[in-house]
C-alpha cells in the first residue's frame, strides 16, 4: 500500500460481497465462448443497448434489497441511487487493465464516499 492511498473499509451490509458475485452456473468470464460473445455484444450498438437495458432492469430489485439491508424505508432515494450507481459502474471497469482492482476502487468509492478520496474534506464543511 502506498503512503497516501486510502485504506478500504470492510464492505457495508448493503454491498457486502456484491463485487464478487457470480452464480455457480454462470460461465467463466475467461471462457473463449464468453469472451467472443461479449465482444460481439459490445461491438454491436443495438446489442450493447439491449444488454444495458436488461442490466439496469435489476435496479429496482437491488434498491429494495439495499433498503431492506440498511433498514431504510421502501423507495428510499439513497438506496435507489446506490443501486443505480453500482449497476452503472460496470462500464467503468470493463476494458480496464486490472478490472478486479478497478471494481474494488469503484465499490470503495460507493461504500466510503468521495470525501475520503480528497483527504476527508467534504463539500458540506
Amino acid at each position: 500500500m502506498r503512503a497516501n492511498e486510502p485504506t478500504a473499509s470492510p464492505p457495508t451490509p448493503a454491498l457486502q460481497g456484491a463485487e464478487g458475485d457470480q452464480p455457480a452456473h454462470a460461465p467463466s468470464r475467461a471462457a473463449p465462448q464468453f469472451v467472443a460473445f461479449n465482444r460481439l455484444v459490445q461491438s454491436t450498438p443495438a446489442l450493447r443497448e439491449y444488454w444495458h437495458r436488461m442490466w439496469l432492469r435489476h435496479e429496482t430489485a437491488l434498491a429494495a434489497t439495499i433498503a431492506e439491508a440498511t433498514g431504510a424505508p421502501e423507495g428510499d432515494i439513497t438506496a435507489t441511487a446506490l443501486a443505480h450507481f453500482a449497476l452503472e459502474s460496470l462500464g467503468q471497469f470493463r476494458g480496464h487493465d486490472d478490472p478486479q482492482h478497478a471494481l474494488r476502487e469503484v465499490f470503495d468509492l460507493l461504500e466510503n464516499g468521495w470525501g475520503q478520496r480528497i483527504g476527508g474534506v467534504t463539500s458540506g464543511g
